[in-house]
């Protein structure tokens, strides 16, 4: 059974591009642009792991991630954390994220960290 990402970014570009190299990896790919769209598609299913960016259109993704992890339902869903912020290790400090990664960002990089946490 294929394992499914959600990406979550507000950048069109960045959806795309993480799609396409996900599913070349075998992954089912949901791609959402925002945390409304987040918490309507987490009422009925689960990811095997989220792609979350930090700041996302009105939202702010550390507390997005919280929510998460407080919540039993959705607190075992393993959480990459993406910036284009320089100190995106610093910011990921401050939740709790499984895993965190810079935009933009290697494409081997990025797949060995979600195979680490699938």
């Amino acid at each position: 059974m294929n394992k499914t990402i959600w990406i979550v970014d507000d950048d069109n570009a960045i959806l795309e591009v993480t799609q396409i190299v996900l599913e070349e990896e075998g992954y089912k790919v949901v791609t959402i642009m925002s945390e409304e769209g987040l918490e309507k598609m987490l009422k009925t299913s689960r990811p095997d792991l989220l792609l979350l960016d930090i700041l996302l259109s009105g939202s702010d993704g550390r507390e997005i991630a919280r929510k998460l992890k407080k919540n039993k339902k959705t607190s075992g869903i393993p959480i990459v954390m993406m910036s284009a912020d320089i100190r995106i290790l610093e910011k990921c400090r401050q939740t709790i994220v499984d895993d965190c990664i810079r935009k933009p960002f290697d494409i081997y990089d990025l797949v060995g960290k979600i195979k680490n946490l699938t």
